[in-house]
């Protein structure tokens, strides 16, 4: 009995010690990509703010990184602090607004201001020949 318990010892301290040292060398050599660093290295659009995280910079024109290097496109955030042109507070008459809400796809992650999706919304609806101005709140 003392010959299969200091058997299962030694096998049991070999594989912890392989594992350890198997996970010093994988962080050595091939370190991981943590949450934190990947914000800090895909997207450059956030204005510093202590109380709210990710609140987008005004008049900031950004650069939208995937850390797999998939793609690599800019973005261009207005002086009110959205995705897309400038518009007026004020509606210009005749016309009508259409405010779009929502995540990374409303905001266009990863494509260019013309590609996002209340960008061809409003393309779409205006070669239809409607007075239509599109905001995009993503």
């Amino acid at each position: 009995m003392r010959k299969i318990v200091f058997k299962v010892g030694i096998f049991l301290f070999s594989f912890l010690t392989i594992i350890f040292f198997s996970e010093v060398l994988v962080r050595k050599f091939v370190p991981q990509v943590t949450f934190s660093q990947a914000v800090k290295l895909s997207i450059d659009c956030y204005a510093s703010s202590p109380d709210i995280p990710f609140t987008l910079a005004k008049n900031h024109t950004c650069t939208m990184t995937n850390v797999l290097g998939e793609f690599k496109t800019t973005a261009s955030i207005n002086s009110l602090g959205v995705r897309g042109k400038e518009f007026s507070l004020e509606k210009p008459k005749d016309w009508e607004r259409i405010l779009v809400i929502g995540d990374s796809m409303t905001f266009g992650w990863g494509v260019s201001d013309n590609q996002t999706y209340p960008s061809l919304l409003a393309d779409a609806l205006q070669e239809k020949g409607k007075q239509v101005e599109v905001i995009n709140g993503g």
